[in-house]
């Protein structure tokens, strides 16, 4: 057989899908559809896989070929076709169980994808230019999912999809696949039609419709609602997403502020000893006492700075500054009274001290609460 030649650009086909009407099903099959689907699953993750290398070698070779190789486009549409035949039978588009094979003549969900060449200016912008697209696929299959378990519930009673929903559901996943064969360079048609082709009053017979895919307001308003609810769906993994990485930036911080406070306990407890041993000299304790001071303020100067060295979640960062400023406080004056020529003025400088001190304990046991 001959090669099948490759279309120019500006004569490209979009990637279709032949979907058939709502038909009843089983609901035994209905009920056990996620476990039928997962031997699917695990033949189509090392295909999808081989997709993803293919995709990245191709890239280069289009670059400067301005289309993929034959062979390349051959695997990523016979892929295309098996992740229709997958994704249909799991989102209860085709009651038929997919056979395991790359070309299924007879199954009721079929693709075509026509290999056509690249504008190379396209090709080297792909992933840039793919953000819109991957958006709206994202959001409108994050709204198919949350309502996946709805929709499951609604076959299952009533051994039949809504038309309605049906349709929203084959546009989305059609949605999806052109996006997956304009991504992956078989065509150089961008993703379009997630509404459907036009707006329908009625549903065409099969024979019809053929492989166009028109939509009546309640299919569009069920596409709407997967777009709205994608927006929840994914604010809220990324919610989840940023308290998990804020809970383990603070998980890893705590460590070395207990290991910088454990440093300063030290050094004012040696501090404190050097103080007792000067009250008891009968003689030059005040002199003594100034002589302890500086190294005890030293580690708290490094104290504070080993904290402004850490990165502190959003929710640690307001008692991080309290401790640091306690610690920067308290080490002035402690250098103040170092400095103090008679007992009056060190009296005077050292009277905050306690004070300081206090606010110094209750802020780093504030701060360690937070992480």
């Amino acid at each position: 057989m001959p090669p099948q030649p490759v279309t120019p650009f500006h004569d490209a086909e979009p990637i279709d899908v032949l979907f058939p009407p709502p038909e009843r099903q089983s609901r035994l099959l209905v009920l056990f559809r996620p476990l039928l689907t997962l031997p699917h699953v695990v033949v189509l993750l090392p295909i999808l896989v081989g997709s993803l290398v293919l995709s990245v070698v191709g890239w280069f070779i289009a670059l400067f070929a301005g289309r993929l190789p034959r062979s390349f486009a051959s695997y990523q549409a016979h892929t295309l076709e098996y992740v229709a035949r997958v994704y249909a039978f799991g989102m209860l588009l085709a009651p038929q169980f997919p056979p395991f094979r790359w070309q299924a003549g007879g199954y009721p969900v079929q693709t075509r994808a026509d290999q056509s060449t690249l504008r190379r200016w396209g090709v080297f912008f792909r992933r840039l230019v793919s953000i819109p697209a991957l958006v709206v696929t994202a959001l409108a299959f994050g709204g198919a999912t949350v309502t996946g378990p709805l929709i499951w519930l609604i076959v299952l009673i009533r051994g039949r999809m809504p038309a309605a929903l049906h349709y929203a559901l084959a546009a989305v996943l059609r949605y999806q696949l052109r996006f997956n064969g304009w991504f992956w360079m078989v065509t150089a048609v961008y993703p379009h039609e997630l509404f459907g082709d036009r707006l329908a009053e009625s549903w065409p017979e099969p024979e019809q419709r053929g492989w166009n895919l028109p939509l009546t307001r309640g299919a569009r308003r069920w596409i709407g609602a997967f777009l709205a609810l994608g927006v929840v769906y994914l604010a809220a993994i990324a919610f989840v997403d940023y308290r998990v990485a804020t809970s383990s930036s603070g998980s890893s911080q705590r460590a070395p502020v207990v290991a910088a406070y454990q440093r300063l306990a030290r050094s004012l407890s040696a501090f404190e000893r050097k103080t007792a041993a000067c009250a008891a000299r009968s003689t030059g304790r005040l002199r003594c006492v100034q002589e302890a001071e500086p190294p005890a303020a030293a580690a708290l100067e490094r104290f504070s700075a080993d904290l402004s060295a850490l990165d502190f979640p959003p929710g640690a960062e307001a008692d991080a500054t309290s401790v640091e400023t306690s610690a920067t406080r308290m080490a002035a004056l402690l250098r103040q009274a170092a400095q103090a020529k008679d007992q009056a003025a060190y009296l005077q400088v050292v009277g905050p001290l306690a004070a300081v001190g206090q606010r110094l304990d209750a802020s780093v046991n504030a701060l360690l609460g937070d992480l």
